[in-house]
């Protein structure tokens, strides 16, 4: 015996105020379910309902294109993902402008922090929060670098995720012994790390300690050993960062454009 054609489907709704499925309600099905659901929860719970917007074709893309100004950003985003993968023309020309951010959004800046020096030394330059754009000339002109700007993303943990590969990319030809004078372990402690990671080098006759350390580094470096070399970033007591994370938050509303504006997401 064949299943009722009543039985509602996963992005039915059900109207009768029953929990479980009433005899006596009635069920909604197709874009009306789907939006009546849609609308019966709220913030990240949406993005749940959109995945299957597009099989009711052009139902399903207005539907999208009415969730792109949703409140929550994250609604906006996979509506408009999902958008982008049709090749309907009313969902291409929705998406035209690209995202809307609106005041209060938060995006995340990567930036790769820049090798600074003073009358003593050369410093990693890791914070923006006291950058005066206005000094930025004085800054240069007494070697100062401001970070460098890499991207921008809608979500953190992307953010994140470039952070990890700017920093392993810096690594492979950053020379840490440019501002690292006094930053290294004594050599026994150097020396059993090395064996412990079956690093080949020797000692030299009369290698000091930073000498022997400068050469493995370079090696690892040679190597592309980013594993080791993140080691030896660690095991050399460096705190300062070689990429990082800066919350922007939107100061009004406005639509990022995702096409040449530096502007990246993973979705």
């Amino acid at each position: 015996m064949t299943e009722s054609s009543d039985r509602p489907t996963e992005f039915d709704a059900v109207l009768g105020g029953q929990t479980s499925l009433p005899r006596d309600g009635i069920v909604l099905g197709g874009i009306e379910g789907l939006q009546k659901r849609f609308a019966a929860v709220t913030g990240e719970q949406r993005v749940a309902y959109l995945a299957n917007a597009l099989q009711f074709e052009d139902a399903g893309v207005d539907f999208l294109i009415e969730a792109m100004n949703d409140e929550e950003l994250i609604v906006r985003a996979t509506a408009y993902k999902l958008l982008h993968s049709s090749n309907s023309i009313k969902a291409q020309q929705a998406i035209n402008n690209g995202i809307l951010l609106n005041k209060g959004d938060k995006v995340y800046c990567v930036y790769e922090s820049t090798l600074s020096y003073n009358d003593e030394s050369y410093y990693i330059e890791y914070l923006l929060d006291f950058f005066d754009p206005e000094t930025e000339e004085y800054r240069e002109v007494h070697g100062e670098k401001n970070p460098l700007f890499i991207s921008r993303h809608l979500f953190q943990e992307n953010a994140e995720l470039e952070v990890i590969t700017v920093h392993q990319t810096k690594l492979l030809t950053i020379n840490i012994f440019t501002f690292t004078s006094g930053n290294y372990y004594n050599d026994f402690v150097f020396l059993d790390w090395c064996k412990a990671n079956k690093i080949s080098l020797k000692t030299k006759y009369n290698e000091n300690h930073r000498q022997f350390q400068k050469r493995v580094f370079n090696k690892l470096q040679n190597d592309k050993n980013l594993e080791l070399l993140s080691q030896f970033w660690n095991l050399m007591c460096l705190r300062q960062k070689l990429a990082f994370v800066r919350e922007e938050v939107i100061q009004e509303n406005q639509y990022f454009d995702f096409r040449g504006n530096n502007f990246q997401e993973v979705f």
